[in-house]
Formats: structure tokens, C-alpha cells, sequence
């Protein structure tokens, strides 16, 4: 990552992060580390990226199981799987083919919000997705992405289930659209 950027990001952090914590059935579970608003996260093909720590972890090792063409891997990233062509995520054969023309993907979040609710943890992430498709062209995507964190402490007994993408809202938008004002209104309910 270029080295500015990652000075834009710390000096951004500095300034506008205050620790906090999330309270849910009387644990302490701290809150992700945001990213910058509409700074490009690098989705690297050549390195495997596995990542559950963060929402916006769960997004770069999802996107890095998509660019790299590992779609089974990319499937597990959703908490639970699909029946049917109109489930989401839809079940596995409809998964795959929808990334059949998907050479790869850029990530671009926003800003995560988090509530808590019945003992998991819900973080929504505003993204912007730009998708290079095999023929040369390029797709913008915007969206909002729902990632589940359960607490761990719920669980008595395997499996235990991991941080995960829980629900999305994505849609295609054309080149000319407010990409950015659109990505600010994709999680507003």
C-alpha cells in the first residue's frame, strides 16, 4: 500500500477514533478498528488471505477467495448457506456461476456501525465494489454488507461459528452515479 495512504489512514484514525467497547450479555467484546471512508483496501490474488478479526477483514478474505477463483472458500464466508437460487448467499451451483465473468474485484468500504442483539454482534459496511469482468469491462457495485460476530461464549459444544457475512444489499449502479453518496445511503434502513 502506497505510503501516504497509510499515513492518510493512521493520521485519520488519530484524529477520529475513540476507543470503544460493545457490551452484549455482560462481556466486553472491543469494536473493530474502522477504516477511512472510501480508502481502496488492497485485495491481494497472489497472497492467501484468510481473516476473521474485523468486518472489514471478513470482506478483504472473501474478495481475496473471489479474485483468486477459490469460490467454495468464498462461500464460507457466509454464516450459512444457500437453498435456493433466490437465498442468500443462493445455494452453491448459482453461487459459483455468478462469478464466472468476475476476473477481479476491488474493495472500497465505508464506515462500520455495529449494534448487538441477542448475543452476536451486527456491523454494517457500506462498500463500493469495482469488478473488472473477463471481457475487459468494468462493473461498479454499491451496497451495504451485514457481518454477524456471535459470542463465542454461547457456544457449549462444536461447531463453533466464526465471524461471518450474515446478509447483503448489493446492486449495480452506472459509471456516471454519486458512487459516494450512493455507498452513504446503502445501509440507512
Amino acid at each position: 500500500m502506497d505510503s501516504t495512504v497509510v499515513q492518510d489512514i493512521r493520521r485519520y484514525q488519530q484524529q477520529h477514533f475513540i476507543a470503544q467497547t460493545v457490551k452484549i450479555m455482560y462481556t466486553e467484546i472491543p469494536a473493530p478498528q474502522l477504516h477511512h471512508p472510501n480508502i481502496v483496501v488492497q485485495v491481494d490474488q497472489q497472497k492467501y488471505l484468510d481473516d476473521r478479526s474485523t468486518p472489514i477483514q471478513v470482506l478483504k478474505s472473501y474478495y481475496n477467495a473471489i479474485n483468486r477463483k477459490e469460490y467454495v472458500r468464498a462461500y464460507y464466508y457466509w454464516t450459512k448457506n444457500g437453498t435456493s437460487a433466490t437465498s442468500q448467499p443462493p445455494s452453491y451451483p448459482q453461487f459459483e456461476a455468478g462469478y464466472a465473468n468476475t476476473a477481479a474485484v476491488q474493495l472500497v468500504p465505508g464506515e462500520v456501525n455495529s449494534s448487538g442483539a441477542a448475543g452476536s454482534i451486527y456491523y454494517e459496511v457500506p462498500v463500493i465494489l469495482r469488478a473488472k469482468h473477463t471481457d475487459g469491462t468494468n462493473h461498479t457495485f454499491v451496497g451495504c454488507y451485514v457481518i454477524k460476530q456471535p459470542d463465542p461464549k454461547i457456544f457449549g459444544a462444536p461447531p463453533f461459528i466464526p465471524m461471518g457475512i450474515y446478509s447483503a444489499q448489493i446492486r449495480e449502479v452506472s459509471s456516471s452515479a454519486n458512487i459516494d453518496k450512493l455507498m452513504e445511503q446503502s445501509c440507512q434502513r
